[in-house]
């Protein structure tokens, strides 16, 4: 990294937290950290961020205080997803990038999300089971160590912590396991 352009770099990577970070600005502002967009294109990326549920209420004027204030988390994060969208970058790296969304909003960022990183690299951090199902390789750790390599399936048909994790997810009818990968 440290022969590799900063700018470049920059340009490369769409990132996604699980805690985003909102400045003090515009949701325009917010979304576009200044990069000149068409219309059709900032509305796409919200669309697929489904974000444009609740900025078409408020408006893309509508003044977000630090630390995302006067939005919920879950639409701070999906400001942010729809900021990366926008990036375009080939490296994206989500760190849970769904954590704070009910399900049926998880379900269609995840959706929106597919779109924009296929044929990209992308590193998902993530505890929940569910966007892992389409993913090509997945880690799982433990202590520290990854102990497991696969596919959703693959690791499913094992007798592993993975298989487990699964199995107490589905136990508690509930997507949202306790898993590192």
């Amino acid at each position: 990294l440290k022969e590799v352009d900063l700018i470049s770099w920059r340009k490369n990577i769409s990132w996604v937290g699980q805690n985003p970070l909102l400045l003090n600005g515009s949701i325009l502002e917010n979304v576009t950290f200044g990069r000149e967009t068409s219309t059709d294109t900032l509305s796409q990326v919200l669309k697929d961020s489904y974000a444009n549920e609740f900025v078409s209420q408020h408006g893309l004027d509508y003044m977000v205080s630090d630390r995302s204030g006067g939005l919920s988390v879950g639409q701070a994060q999906r400001l942010a997803l729809a900021r990366a969208m926008l990036q375009n970058g080939e490296f994206w790296i989500l760190d849970e990038p769904t954590a704070s969304l009910d399900a049926r909003s998880e379900k269609l960022v995840l959706e929106g999300l597919a779109s924009q990183i296929k044929s990209k690299t992308t590193l998902m951090i993530t505890h929940q089971l569910s966007p892992l199902k389409d993913v090509d390789n997945i880690l799982v750790m433990a202590d520290g160590q990854i102990v497991e390599q696969g596919h959703f399936d693959a690791l499913n048909q094992q007798n592993g912590l993975f298989a487990d994790m699964l199995k107490s997810s589905m136990d508690s009818h509930n997507d949202k396991g306790n898993l590192d990968a």
